[in-house]
């Protein structure tokens, strides 16, 4: 499956953000969370994320919400999910605090798995299968698509690529 474009990305990161439960860290509430973990579609501040990529991409699959590629279906995850519904699975099954290792929180990421796995089959692009669920793709067209300032624009990059290598 292809990266989806950053503006994609951006776009969509926007409107999840747009949703009060995930204007805060899942783990200890930081406002602006910039990462997220793919293995429980949720948002996370940069310290809770470093814990997360201690517990290796087995545990917690992390990733930045604004500088990694993101897949159509990793983004999925995050709007299957997000902190509300994994906040909510775990209070459904009397749990206070996540405890990623455990066999409840895995048991959350295989759930979350499988409606990817419902979703995309072997499909290469959910929104050309019209797998993506109607209102995110509904808010993601609606969204006005601003210019992205890229790494190509940058002066420091362009003096860098200008200069000669010695020999």
């Amino acid at each position: 499956m292809s990266y989806v474009t950053e503006q994609e990305r951006d776009t969509r990161f926007a409107l999840l953000k747009k949703r009060l439960e995930n204007q805060k860290c899942f783990d200890c509430s930081a406002k602006h969370p910039q990462w997220a973990t793919v293995s429980f579609g949720i948002l996370l501040c940069v310290d809770c994320s470093a814990r997360h990529r201690s517990y290796g991409p087995s545990i917690s699959f992390v990733r930045s919400n604004t500088m990694d590629n993101w897949r159509e279906d990793e983004l999925f995850v995050i709007e299957q999910g997000g902190n509300k519904g994994f906040r909510e699975y775990l209070r459904s099954r009397g749990a206070t605090k996540a405890e990623y290792a455990s066999e409840l929180a895995q048991a959350y990421k295989r759930e979350l798995e499988k409606r990817v796995a419902e979703a995309f089959g072997d499909s290469t692009s959910a929104v050309e299968n019209k797998k993506i669920p109607a209102k995110i793709a509904e808010e993601v067209k609606a969204e006005p698509k601003a210019d992205k300032y890229t790494y190509e624009t940058k002066s420091f990059q362009n003096k860098t690529m200008e200069a000669k290598r010695p020999d």
